[in-house]
């Protein structure tokens, strides 16, 4: 009967809900079960009374038909559940990486206690499809409990590859089920509680030198400094980005010792959009020419997330210029000159492939081509210093060269030339046997023994004038005495 309304319950087909049962009294008190089947998704919430006649020889006996008494009374109760989706970590962003958790938090009220339940939880997208794993198959995951009360929480954790789902929303539903009966749900595409999110993090590379050039000097211990750019990151956790550099043809740049160059920055996301600066430092020399490309990868709990690695993008790429030097030295515009006390050479030296608006300091000296060795006047080399900064990526500076050449009559001397940026040498030329490079110095002329006779001869002939002179004026004064 329902209590509620006091009429019979019927089945699906219309007829009373029924039991009946035949015994034989072996005592004069006891009692016997009567097993009625009823299909409770129907009447959630209702309250059914059992009546029951009793019968001998198809004549009532007794019965008993009270739809107030509690207890021939039984109420169909309504479980419902609701279901909170997260990461493991309590997120409603989930990471978008290799073997990720989703944990969804079931809440169920109105269960029977002690009797035996199933969860079992499916993930869908937004549109309604199911996700897939990598085999095509449907995400399922199914816990089983006994309700300890009526009213709890279980938890249904999903497995995942994130990668796949970088950029989606997830709602999970949750079905609940007794005895292999469907008796709650929860499948609601537009709850937020039940949905997460994983977000497709993306990596945009600037790679440039330690002051924002695209050009790197090729000097010992440069600095490569590539800007990552990351977009969609979860707030509050910590990621490492690690880069190595790479030539173009793919193959990884290496130090002097044979290990890959890299470098590895562990930082907090306080945004979700930032930027995270990777400095490489490397042996420029060993570059000279070259393009080098700087590949970045981005990783969450040794998870590998996001990645920049584009060969061909110029935004992560730097160009270590191959500069070269090449030198003419002159004194007054020839190759051959007279020793004298007061000498000068000018070195016209040519550079290719410099870095514009870098400053630089070219510095010079006098080689000695017989000695192989400096030339040294009073003990000091012969130098020259010059710094300049660069306007165009070819250019020419003098350096101009002032000494005693007197000893050096007869010798070859060659201008070497370096070239310096901050302090450090980036390419030079020095080589003995250029003849571009190089002036010979020859002997002052000597006099010879005619001479010698000649400038007698001019210095008596003085004397005698002095002498003449002299006479001529005393005669004068004793005449006009």
């Amino acid at each position: 009967i329902d209590k509620a309304t006091g009429k019979v319950v019927l089945d699906a087909k219309g007829n009373p809900i029924t039991a009946e049962k035949t015994f034989v009294a072996d005592k004069a008190d006891g009692s016997v079960t009567m097993t009625y089947t009823v299909d409770a998704s129907k009447a959630m919430g209702k309250e059914f009374v059992v009546f029951e006649n009793l019968y001998r020889d198809n004549n009532l006996v007794v019965s008993h038909a009270d739809v107030n008494d509690a207890g021939q009374t039984v109420k169909v109760v309504t479980p419902k559940v609701h279901t909170t989706a997260t990461s493991d970590e309590g997120d409603k962003q989930v990471m978008p990486e290799e073997d990720v958790t989703i944990k969804d938090a079931v809440a169920y009220s109105n269960l029977v206690v002690g009797k035996h339940y199933s969860v079992t939880g499916y993930l869908h997208y937004t549109d309604g499809s199911f996700v897939l794993d990598a085999k095509g198959n449907k995400i399922a995951k199914t816990v089983s409990f006994t309700a300890e009360k009526t009213d709890g929480t279980i938890d249904v954790t999903f497995t995942v590859d994130g990668r796949l789902l970088a950029g989606k929303d997830v709602v999970v539903f949750e079905n609940l089920y007794h005895n292999n009966n469907l008796i709650a749900s929860h499948e609601d595409i537009n709850d937020k509680d039940q949905t997460v999110h994983f977000p497709k993090i993306e990596l945009h590379t600037t790679a440039t030198d330690s002051e924002g050039s695209k050009e790197v000097v090729p000097e010992e211990k440069v600095t490569v400094k590539d800007a990552v750019a990351y977009h969609n990151l979860i707030v509050g956790k910590t990621y490492t980005v690690k880069g190595y550099l790479h030539y173009t043809d793919g193959s990884f740049v290496k130090n002097a010792d044979g290990s890959k160059v890299s470098k590895t920055v562990t930082f907090k996301a306080e945004k979700a959009d930032g930027t995270i600066d990777v400095e490489f430092v490397v042996d420029g020399r060993a570059l000279a020419g070259k393009d080098v490309v700087a590949f970045e990868y981005l990783y969450h709990n040794g998870k590998l997330i996001a990645s920049h690695e584009d060969i061909n993008d110029k935004d992560q790429t730097v160009h270590f210029p191959k500069i070269e030097l090449h030198t003419t030295a002159t004194s007054d515009g020839k190759k051959t000159v007279t020793a004298s006390r007061n000498m000068t050479i000018n070195d016209v030296v040519e550079f290719n492939d410099l870095v514009i608006g870098k400053t630089y300091t070219v510095k010079g000296y006098l080689m000695d081509k017989a000695t192989g060795k400096p030339v040294l006047i009073n003990g000091k080399k012969v130098t020259a210093e010059k710094t300049f900064k660069a306007t165009a990526k070819d250019m020419k500076v003098t350096m101009t060269f002032t000494f005693d050449g007197s000893s050096l009559g007869g010798h070859d001397v060659v201008a070497f030339e370096d070239l310096y940026h901050d302090g450090k040498l980036i390419a030079s030329h020095a080589d003995i046997n250029d003849a571009g490079q190089s002036v010979h110095i020859a002997p002052a002329p000597k006099l010879t023994q005619t001479d010698d006779s000649l400038n007698g001869v001019l210095l008596a002939l003085g004397v005698v004038a002095l002498i003449g002179a002299a006479g001529v004026a005393f005669y004068l004064l004793r005449k006009r005495a």
